[in-house]
C-alpha cells in the first residue's frame, strides 16, 4: 500500500492535501488561475518538484507558514 510522508495509508478515495507554493497569479474578468510548485520533490529524486495550474477556487490558503 502506499504511503504519505508521515507514514499513513492512502486509499483509493482518500483525500489528500498537496503542499504547494504559488508561484504566479493570472487575472481575468472571469476566473483567478494560479500556477503553484509542489514543496517537496518526487521519489527517488531530490530536485524534481511539479508545477500545476489551477483555478483559485481549487485550494485553500493556509493561513500559517509551517
Amino acid at each position: 500500500m502506499p504511503h504519505d510522508m508521515n507514514g499513513r495509508i492512502v486509499e483509493v478515495g482518500s483525500i489528500i492535501n498537496i503542499p504547494c507554493r504559488v508561484k504566479s497569479i493570472t487575472l481575468d474578468e472571469n476566473y483567478c488561475n494560479l500556477t503553484v510548485e509542489t514543496l517537496h520533490s518526487m521519489a527517488p529524486y531530490e530536485n524534481n518538484k511539479n508545477i500545476y495550474t489551477l483555478n483559485a477556487k481549487q485550494v485553500e490558503l493556509r493561513l500559517k507558514e509551517s
